[in-house]
């Protein structure tokens, strides 16, 4: 999916990956060191309110436990 979005994005645009856990990403978000970032859980509101701007939340999938029975 990254490799889509660079060869139609502008030759400024640039995409770094790093596994860094929901607590880092939400972390670097609070720290202005990204633009957009993903996690398994939603940001808190008191977390949310501290980022300049605001932030949109797009709930995509959910996690989920299975049982297994044989």
């Amino acid at each position: 999916m990254v490799q889509g979005l660079q060869r139609r994005a502008p030759k400024t645009f640039s995409s770094d990956y790093q596994s860094v856990g929901s607590g880092g990403g939400v972390k670097s978000v609070l720290d202005h060191t990204v633009d957009f970032g993903a996690s398994d859980a939603a940001m808190k509101p008191e977390d949310m309110a501290k980022v300049d701007g605001g932030v949109q939340l797009f709930p995509m999938t959910a996690g989920s436990i299975v049982l297994a029975t044989t």
